[in-house]
C-alpha cells in the first residue's frame, strides 16, 4: 500500500448502495484522526442505476506549511472496495502495485486478478446481514468497517460518525450500522490483514477543520454574507446548493424558491434585489443559456446579482455528471451589446467561501451581475477547510451606495442613474419617501426614463463601463505559488488549482504556478508581467480550445509555449501533469 502520509481509497458499486454516503462517512473519520481529505465522486448521468464511484485521498496533516492541504484526488488507488464485481474490472486498471482489495466473499467467489502484486481482502457480508438480520442497504456499513481496519483507522470514531449520518433514521437503524461496521472490522482481523496500516492511528486530532464540498462552501457563504433570498431550477451540479439552503433557509430568514424554468430563476431574483434584498441564483452552463437575457436587464437596470454557475461537459445536455471547464468565454460575453459584469473562479472549498462573499459585496458595491465560475469537480468533491475560514469572513458586509431616509430627503428630484465618476450612482429602495425611480429595460436618462437621445446614450453607457475600472483597483494580485524565478510556470483557473499545486510540489523546485481566480476585469498588467519573465509557459485547461489562453492572448499579448487541454469530464492528475511536462 502507499504512504500512509498519502493514500486513496476508492469506494464502488452499484447506484442505491450509498457510495456516496460510504465515501463521505469514511472522510469524515479520516478527518477526525488527524487526516486532510479530499473525496472526489463520479456516477453516471442517469435518473437510477448504473455505477457509482468515491475516491477518497487521506494525508497526515501535520506536513510543513503548504504542503498540508491536498484539493485533488490521485491517479492510482491503493486501496479498493468493492460491492460488485464490475468495480473491480472498472476500476483495476487504477490500483498501485502493492493496492488491497476489499470485496465481497459472496457476490464475487472465483475472481482472481489479472496483474499487480495485490493483497486481497474478502468480506463474506452477506453472512454478517444474515446474522445481523439486516437489509441488503447496511452492506455498506459493512464494507466501512473493513475498510477502517485495514486502513488501521479508530473504529470508535466511524461509529460515532455513522450515529451523526442516521440519527434522522431512528436508534435502531443507527445501530445496527455500528454493528455492521464492527462485522467488518472482525472479518479482516480474522484474516490479519489490517497489520501493515496500524501505525495510521497515531495521526492525531483534526478538530480545526471541516469536511465540505464546493457547494456547501458557496452556501455558508452566502449565508455569511446576508443573502435573504435564493432562486434555483435544479440543474447538476449546482442542485445540492438549492437542497442546503431550502433544508436550512427557513430557519435563518433565507426565502428559497423553485420557479418553473431558469428564465423565472433571473427576473425572481433581479426583481427581490431590486426590493433590496440580497439575492444568489445557481444553474449550470445549459441554465445559464437561458438566463442571459435576464442577465442583460440586471445590467441595464443596474441591479446586483450574484450568479454560480457550476460548469459541466455540453454543449446542450453533453455529459451532466461530469466536470469541464468550458463556459470561461460563454460567461464573459453572455447577452447582446456591451454592459459590465465580474467574474470570479475560485479553486478550493476556503477560496468558494471567500469568493462568494465577495460577490455579494462587489455586485452591491458596483450594481451589476457577478458570476462565479465552479463546476462539477469543485461543487461536489469534499475538502478540508478551516473552520476559522467559515466561522470569521476575511471581509465585512458592504451594501454599497444605498441611500438612507435622511440624505433622501435631503435630495430634490431624485436621479437613480446619476453619472459619477466611479460610473456607480446612489440608489434608493421601494418605499423610501423620494426614492421613487423609473426602472425598465429601455435606454433612459439619470432619473430612469426612457431616451434615445445620441448623447445621454454615450454618457450613459460610458458610465456603466466605468464600473470595471474602479473595480479593477480593488482585484487582488495573482497568486503565484512556488519559487518565483522557476523554469516553468503553469497557469490555470478555477478547479486546476489543487492539480496543479500538487504538481508543483511533485516537480520539486522546478516550476511554480499562476492561479487565475479573478478572471474580469482582467489583471492584465500583473499577468503579463509575469508571464514576460517567465521561462517557459504552460496553460492547464479543461476545455477544447484553451479559452483562458484566448483570454490571456487578447488581454496581455502574451502566448503559452503549450496548451494542456482536457475535456474527457475527468479532472487533472498531478501525475498526468508531471508526465506533460517533462517532455
Amino acid at each position: 500500500m502507499s504512504s500512509l502520509f498519502n493514500t486513496q481509497v476508492l469506494i464502488g458499486g452499484p447506484a442505491g448502495c450509498g457510495i456516496m454516503a460510504s465515501g463521505r462517512i469514511l472522510g469524515k473519520t479520516a478527518l477526525r484522526q488527524g487526516f486532510n481529505v479530499f473525496g472526489y465522486p463520479e456516477y453516471p448521468s442517469l435518473i437510477r442505476g448504473g455505477h457509482n464511484a468515491f475516491a477518497v485521498r487521506l494525508r497526515k496533516s501535520n506536513l510543513p506549511a503548504g504542503k498540508a492541504g491536498i484539493r485533488n484526488p490521485k491517479s492510482e488507488t491503493n486501496l479498493l472496495v468493492a460491492l460488485d464485481e464490475q468495480t473491480i474490472e472498472l476500476h483495476q486498471d487504477e490500483l498501485s502495485k502493492d493496492a488491497k482489495i476489499i470485496y465481497d466473499s459472496h457476490e464475487i467467489a472465483n475472481w482472481e486478478p489479472r496483474t499487480g502484486n495485490w493483497e486481497l481482502v474478502p468480506v463474506p457480508s452477506e453472512v454478517i446481514l444474515k446474522e445481523l438480520g439486516a437489509p441488503k442497504v447496511v452492506e455498506n456499513s459493512v464494507f466501512l468497517g473493513a475498510a477502517v481496519e485495514v486502513l488501521g483507522l479508530d473504529i470508535k470514531i466511524l461509529k460515532q460518525v455513522l450515529a451523526e449520518e442516521y440519527a434522522d433514521k431512528g436508534e435502531e437503524i443507527v445501530k445496527i450500522n455500528q454493528k455492521a461496521a464492527e462485522k467488518g472490522v472482525e472479518a479482516v482481523r480474522e484474516q490479519s490483514a489490517g497489520k501493515a496500516s496500524q501505525a495510521i492511528k497515531q495521526s492525531g486530532d483534526n478538530t480545526s477543520q471541516l469536511l465540505l464540498t464546493g457547494n456547501e462552501a458557496a452556501s455558508l457563504a452566502a449565508i455569511a454574507a446576508g443573502c435573504q433570498a435564493y432562486f434555483a431550477y435544479p440543474m447538476t451540479p449546482s442542485t445540492s446548493i438549492l437542497h442546503f439552503l431550502a433544508q436550512y433557509g427557513k430557519d435563518l430568514g433565507i426565502v428559497v424558491v423553485q420557479p418553473e424554468d431558469e428564465i423565472a430563476v433571473i427576473n425572481m431574483a433581479i426583481g427581490a434585489s431590486f426590493a433590496g434584498v440580497r439575492t444568489m441564483i445557481a444553474t449550470s452552463g445549459g441554465g445559464f443559456c437561458l438566463m442571459t437575457e435576464g442577465l442583460g436587464l440586471s445590467g441595464m437596470t443596474e441591479t446586483p446579482l450574484v450568479i454560480i454557475d457550476s460548469q459541466r461537459s455540453g454543449p446542450t445536455t453533453g455529459m451532466p455528471t461530469w466536470t469541464e471547464q468550458g463556459d470561461l468565454q460563454f460567461v464573459l460575453h453572455a447577452h447582446q451589446s456591451d454592459f459590465p459584469r465580474i467574474v470570479l473562479a475560485p479553486g478550493d472549498a476556503e477560496e468558494i467561501f471567500k469568493l462568494t462573499f465577495q460577490a455579494f459585496n462587489l455586485a452591491d458595491k458596483y450594481q451589476l451581475p457577478v458570476i462565479i465560475l465552479l463546476d462539477k469537480y469543485l461543487s461536489e468533491s469534499l475538502m478540508t477547510v478551516q473552520q476559522s475560514t467559515i466561522m470569521q469572513p476575511s471581509s465585512t458586509i458592504d451594501r454599497g451606495a444605498i441611500l438612507d431616509w435622511e440624505e433622501l430627503k435631503r435630495i430634490k428630484g431624485f436621479k437613480r442613474y446619476q453619472f459619477t465618476d466611479s460610473g456607480v450612482s446612489p440608489r434608493s429602495l421601494p418605499g423610501q419617501e423620494g426614492g421613487i425611480f423609473r426602472a425598465n429595460s429601455d435606454e433612459h436618462d439619470e432619473y430612469g426614463f426612457s431616451t434615445e437621445d445620441k448623447k445621454v446614450r454615450v454618457k450613459m453607457m460610458e458610465k456603466r463601463m466605468k464600473k470595471l475600472l474602479s473595480a479593477k483597483k480593488e482585484i487582488p494580485t495573482p497568486s503565484l505559488f512556488g519559487p518565483k524565478n522557476a523554469k516553468l510556470t503553469l497557469v490555470g483557473w478555477g478547479s486546476t488549482k489543487g492539480p496543479a499545486l500538487a504538481a508543483v510540489e511533485l516537480l520539486e523546485g522546478k516550476a511554480n504556478y499562476l492561479h487565475l481566480n479573478y478572471l474580469w476585469p482582467f489583471p492584465q498588467e500583473e499577468v503579463q508581467k509575469i508571464l514576460f519573465i517567465a521561462q517557459k509557459v504552460i496553460i492547464l485547461e479543461g476545455n477544447y480550445s484553451g479559452q483562458l489562453h484566448q483570454l490571456i492572448k487578447e488581454q496581455t499579448a502574451e502566448k503559452a509555449d503549450e496548451v494542456f487541454l482536457k475535456y474527457d469530464g475527468r479532472p487533472f492528475y498531478p501525475e498526468e501533469i508531471v508526465e506533460k511536462v517533462k517532455y
